[in-house]
């Protein structure tokens, strides 16, 4: 069945939901009518869905941390190698992205050089632009990053296209149509802000200045191709 599964491991603020809605519906937003109406939505609790239910996953970002998972996040970590056996289109966002170096055989742990949020510029190199997803940037964007941990090493036959300051491994082609990204290519502007202001004190102790953070947030306009262009991947028109 042509159903895109968003695997949602977590939620974002009560207040920036109640404003903006979840990560599920940053997703979708991003998503054409048709993926919309045909998405699969499983939360934390829920049982998890029968192989063959879906064609395509996203495994969405979260508040907790890979290496201290809770009962439900185990579960999804037995699951997922199965899942990912199927050969599907999937993307991992920021946990996601973690989430399947480690099933894949990574290592995840805390960010050597610190965490990493707001706005930052990320380059790509090597010959990203020949992957069928990441070849939708150019060498150079600014995304909106919030992660205290990162993938340490990286699955065999994984390859990373793109870093910043903090993160040298910001954009993971792990296999076959297996993908993932550090950054956040869901967020918008103005929840950006919302994240900033409400993790001020977290971001000053991090060495950053969120005044900084927000007037950069105010000066993005294009919206990321990433997920439109990994779902023309998983759903040809």
């Amino acid at each position: 069945m042509a159903n895109l599964l968003i695997l949602k491991m977590g939620h974002t603020f009560a207040e920036i939901a109640a404003r903006w809605g979840d990560f599920d519906d940053w997703i979708l937003a991003c998503a054409p009518e048709f993926v919309r109406k045909k998405a699969i939505l499983c939360v934390p609790g829920d049982p998890l869905p029968a192989l063959g239910s879906f064609s395509a996953m996203i495994i969405s970002g979260s508040h907790s941390m890979v290496t201290h998972p809770n009962a439900w996040e185990q579960k999804v970590m037995r699951w997922l190698p199965a899942a990912l056996n199927t050969e599907q289109p999937t993307l991992g966002i920021c946990y996601g992205h973690q989430l399947l170096a480690r099933v894949l055989g990574g290592v995840v742990d805390d960010n050597p050089h610190k965490p990493e949020m707001g706005y930052q510029p990320i380059q790509f190199q090597g010959d990203y632009q020949a992957d069928p997803l990441f070849r939708c940037y150019p060498s150079t964007i600014e995304a909106f990053t919030f992660h205290y941990q990162t993938v340490c090493t990286l699955p065999t036959s994984a390859k990373a296209y793109a870093n910043s300051t903090r993160e040298g491994r910001h954009a993971v082609h792990f296999k076959d149509q297996i993908w993932g990204v550090q950054y956040h290519p869901e967020f918008t502007a103005p929840i950006a802000m919302e994240y900033v202001l409400h993790e001020a004190d977290a971001l000053k102790k991090a060495g950053y200045n969120p005044f900084q953070l927000i007037q950069k947030a105010q000066m993005v306009r294009v919206p990321d191709p990433l997920i439109p262009q990994f779902l023309s991947l998983a759903f040809p028109s």
